[in-house]
């Protein structure tokens, strides 16, 4: 792995390449999702400036002509890239909020459990700081993004596609008071997800971001 960055490499022969020849077939789609995976680490670290096909290819062990070939242009891949990210986040946050089995409390622990999760794929005790969230450190590069690219994180923030919690999912099993401002809850709760990366990249830590959820629990549920 490299040590810098935290991405295995590849120490076989690369997949989808032969001889510098472009594979199709299922080498070809195993290229594509590994290829996928690392822009993802790659970008979160780097940006989208200081991205590339070259620096792709070095972690996954082939050419950029054959990136190229896949993926056609590093915009075209970051559009695919920053799409399956934003609806696989999306995906997790409505498994959270849409199961009937466990109560608020319990909903808004499992959101900051997945936070964690993330924040420590790409954060140890020596890099604590770092950017962990593909959707915040895009918006950071929105002025450099396609169209396609910017239209797909708005949607993640403000489309029914993406981060959306219902009033449903948000009223669980009954235990908040009846009087409760459902409506303030969900923008509260929203504005604590969406802001999650900024927190701990501001605190130097995870735990900042713990108390702002555990004090939101107790603000609302007081």
């Amino acid at each position: 792995a490299d040590p810098g960055l935290g991405v295995p490499r590849m120490i076989a022969s690369p997949i989808g390449v032969n001889n510098g020849a472009c594979v199709l077939g299922k080498k070809g789609g195993e290229l594509r999702e590994r290829a996928k995976a690392v822009a993802t680490h790659l970008l979160v670290i780097h940006g989208y400036n200081g991205f590339s096909f070259n620096l792709l290819g070095d972690q996954i062990g082939t050419t950029s002509a054959n990136l190229h070939y896949h993926f056609g242009n590093k915009m075209s891949l970051v559009e695919e890239v920053l799409d399956d990210y934003a609806t696989d986040t999306a995906s997790r946050f409505r498994v959270i909020w849409a199961d009937s089995k466990i109560d608020f409390s319990a909903k808004v622990r499992q959101t900051f459990q997945f936070n964690r999760e993330r924040f420590q794929q790409f954060n140890s005790k020596k890099t604590y700081g770092r950017q962990w969230s593909l959707i915040a450190r895009m918006r950071t590069d929105e002025e450099v993004l396609s169209e396609v690219a910017v239209k797909r994180l708005r949607a993640f923030y403000e489309g029914p596609e993406g981060l959306t919690l219902r009033r449903l999912d948000v009223c669980g099993q009954g235990e908040l008071r009846a009087e409760t401002p459902i409506e303030d809850v969900v923008l509260q709760l929203t504005s604590i997800i969406l802001s999650a990366g900024p927190v701990t990249q501001d605190a130097g830590n995870i735990n900042r971001l713990e108390v702002l959820y555990e004090a939101f629990l107790t603000t609302v549920m007081a």
